[in-house]
């Protein structure tokens, strides 16, 4: 009798047909947990970034109080103002960087979007509170209502 080394072809044939089952269970679930990471990932960074909203407001409430609105558009209110400003605002006031510093873009990692640069957020101050707050113009970005 000779000596057998190696695999024979049904072998070989049922670790393929094997892993090939493997691969059909896991790829789905992995691109899904990849895509939610994604999103989760773009709702934590927008609201940072609406959060910073605030804190710019507060360090420039001149804006809402003179005649010069400086980078604020669309204000409407005599005792609570409310203004819109981009992401690109926040990013050349320095409150958030670009994540394309080459092309002065704040990405998106879900890629829906080409950036995010004129993504708008209401900005309101309260004259009789002296409050600033803020909020996402469009709250479909991140998937609320």
């Amino acid at each position: 009798m000779k000596n057998k080394k190696g695999f024979t072809l049904v072998e070989l044939l049922a670790v393929i047909v094997v892993l090939s089952l493997v691969m059909i269970i896991a790829i789905p679930a992995i691109t899904k947990n990849s895509a939610t990471a994604k999103e989760a990932i773009l709702k934590t960074k927008v609201n940072l970034i609406v959060d910073e909203a605030v804190i710019w407001g507060q360090d420039n409430l001149n804006y809402f109080l003179t005649s010069n609105k400086g980078p604020l558009k669309n204000c409407t209110g005599e005792d609570d103002i409310t203004c819109s400003l981009t992401f690109n605002d926040l990013a050349q006031a320095g409150y958030i960087k670009y994540d394309d510093e080459e092309n002065n873009l704040i990405t998106d990692p879900t890629k829906k979007k080409a950036n995010l640069n004129d993504e708008v957020i209401l900005i309101s101050y309260s004259k009789n509170t002296g409050k600033v707050t803020s909020k996402l113009e469009d709250p479909s970005l991140i998937g609320e209502n």
